[in-house]
């Protein structure tokens, strides 16, 4: 069964676009079949046909999430020459913690180098507690800027940025 979903400002109904209906079962054609076209791979019944159960479930870690759907986080890959690369989101983002820093008072200075296509940014700043560092800069939605007792304003990505960055890097210390 197909669904026709419909909208207008002005009230009247106008078809926008045709997609399958998400509670009737798909036994054949394209929404029967993964990204690539085929069927995903997994156990087989008697029927040849792949069975979905528990074995096809993953659980990503942050960082492997973000290496996997690079998009959800920086927008395009790209090698650079363009404005939208996610080099230049992952790089605004380290910025922006820097930023953050300064704003609170706690930094000041910012010093920004790059060379052999290598950035380094330092902040002067308070740093992050040793004892959840490594949380910090690779578990998603961890960070002190969800407490307004520490910051009251914020620029960046709030529990995401380091965490791309770090899961993207060649080289995070």
């Amino acid at each position: 069964m197909l669904r026709s979903h419909t909208a207008r400002s002005d009230g009247r109904d106008q078809t926008m676009t045709t997609t399958p209906d998400l509670f009737t079962p798909a036994t054949k054609g394209p929404s029967a079949k993964g990204r690539n076209g085929k069927t995903p791979a997994g156990k087989r019944n008697g029927n040849g046909k792949t069975s979905y159960d528990e074995s096809m479930i993953r659980t990503l870690s942050s960082l492997e999430h973000i290496r996997l759907r690079t998009g959800m986080y920086i927008g395009r890959l790209g090698d650079g020459s363009d404005l939208d690369d996610g080099i230049y989101v992952l790089l605004k983002e380290v910025i922006d913690n820097a930023v953050d820093e300064f704003i609170t008072g706690n930094g000041r200075k910012v010093d920004v180098r790059i060379k052999d296509n290598r950035v380094l940014v330092r902040d002067y700043g308070s740093g992050i507690p040793l004892g959840k560092l490594v949380e910090c800069v690779s578990v998603i939605n961890t960070g002190a800027k969800y407490n307004d007792e520490i910051y009251q304003f914020s620029v960046g990505l709030n529990g995401v940025g380091t965490k791309a960055v770090n899961a993207l890097s060649s080289n995070f210390r």
